[in-house]
């Protein structure tokens, strides 16, 4: 913590999925150490003390606040663990939160940590979240979790982000997972808030602005498929072609009704393969995660709706 805690102004946001990768040990060592560097943080902790979901800053005479929440996949307190993880995105009091903060400040920034993975663009479902966030008061959402670059859109006198990419993750060489870019926020003097981007591209361990070509074609992209979700029904149409691309891998990992033989032996037998499926700790976990989590409780339901109507285009 010795080098962080040399960056000014620095904040640390711990609402992300995988913040409960290590239990309560990991969430409470990782408070100790921040707290121990003097470096603030937000988006995490534990059900007893009290999570800082916002922090704000001065600059200047402006007031300005920064709010961490994550989609409720795995990590949020209340979701799986209950005493420990992230500050969860809450349907019913996300918006009222947003709302009094932003009558405290000048302006907000909201990281959500929300999306599907490997998915450029933002599901119907987080464009409806996010644009609701700036009407509440939101200037600018900030979504993670998607792990590359998405794309923009100004909503009303805010501005959304979906999708900033991989800063450093060495999961893959491709350009999906090694290319970011870095949002860079600044007040004019009419005191209007404008958002650029760094582009950044990984190469082995390190980290190095993009330049030249390699520049060019990640804020291209970035801004080809900002105009794409301008486009009336291409954010639902696009959604659509990519979960019927992953339709029956999802649903292969996720849950299968028994075949009807399977089921009458499950009967006569006192459901003795219904509780083999249950004491599967994976599978019980996938399938609440299927439920819980907002971006892929949606794409079950795009799937399963996709091939109902299939069906039923099949009998006229």
């Amino acid at each position: 913590m010795c080098f962080l805690s040399t960056i000014p102004n620095l904040l640390i946001s711990g609402a992300n999925n995988h913040i409960t990768d290590y239990g309560k040990i990991g969430i409470d060592d990782t408070n100790r150490e921040l707290n121990c560097a003097a470096i603030p943080h937000i988006g995490f902790g534990t059900k007893k003390e009290k999570i800082n979901e916002t922090y704000s800053i001065c600059a200047g005479h402006k007031r300005i606040s920064v709010m961490s929440i994550a989609q409720n996949e795995f990590c949020t307190i209340d979701s799986l663990s209950n005493f420990w993880g992230a500050t969860p995105y809450n349907s019913l009091t996300t918006f009222d939160s947003i709302s009094a903060i932003k009558k405290e400040n000048d302006y907000l920034v909201v990281l959500f940590h929300g999306g599907k993975e490997n998915y450029r663009y933002p599901t119907p479902l987080q464009r409806d979240i996010c644009r609701k966030m700036i009407s509440s008061g939101a200037d600018i959402v900030i979504c993670q979790h998607s792990h590359c670059v998405g794309c923009m859109e100004q909503y009303r006198n805010g501005t959304i982000v979906y999708g900033t990419g991989n800063f450093l993750f060495n999961i893959s060489d491709n350009e999906l997972w090694s290319t970011s870019i870095v949002p860079h926020i600044s007040i004019s003097s009419d005191d209007s808030i404008k958002i650029d981007f760094v582009p950044l591209k990984r190469i082995g361990q390190r980290v190095e602005m993009a330049q030249g070509k390699e520049s060019y074609d990640i804020l291209n992209g970035f801004m080809e498929r900002s105009e794409n979700i301008m486009k009336q029904g291409f954010v639902e149409s696009e959604w659509k072609r990519y979960c019927d691309k992953w339709r029956y891998t999802l649903l292969w990992n996720g849950f299968f009704r028994f075949p009807r033989f399977l089921y009458w032996i499950d009967r006569l037998t006192h459901r003795v393969i219904t509780k083999l499926v249950l004491l599967n700790w994976r599978k019980n976990l996938t399938t609440f995660n299927y439920i819980r989590c907002e971006s892929i409780n949606e794409m079950c339901q795009t799937i399963l709706l996709n091939i109902e109507n299939e069906r039923l285009s099949s009998k006229r």
